[in-house]
């Protein structure tokens, strides 16, 4: 069995990346770089104020809940990817 992952480079993304990487056969994780940019997700400046807070709130939290999760150890055997911002999350219509 081989696995690949699809996610993004946050600090829980690699977290998981390495979690999983440690239990099973993970041969590939394809990561790709945070989306969202708080300082462009408010519609007014209150909001993106609110926005950016969450954001720093959350990264202080992962900090300190994921603490080793600052870079991915995966096992020699899973080869990491990291693409760029987009193409992962970007929607396509496919003809069937």
């Amino acid at each position: 069995m081989n696995v690949a992952l699809f996610t993004s480079d946050e600090q829980r993304h690699r977290f998981f990346v390495n979690y999983l990487a440690e239990r099973l056969p993970v041969s590939l994780a394809v990561m790709e770089p945070k989306t969202l940019r708080p300082d462009e997700a408010g519609k007014t400046p209150d909001e993106t104020r609110m926005v950016k807070a969450y954001f720093a709130d959350r990264a202080c939290t992962e900090e300190q809940f994921f603490p080793d999760a600052g870079r991915i150890k995966a096992p020699s055997r899973t080869r990491v990817l990291t693409i760029a911002r987009g193409p992962l999350t970007a929607q396509k219509c496919l003809k069937p």
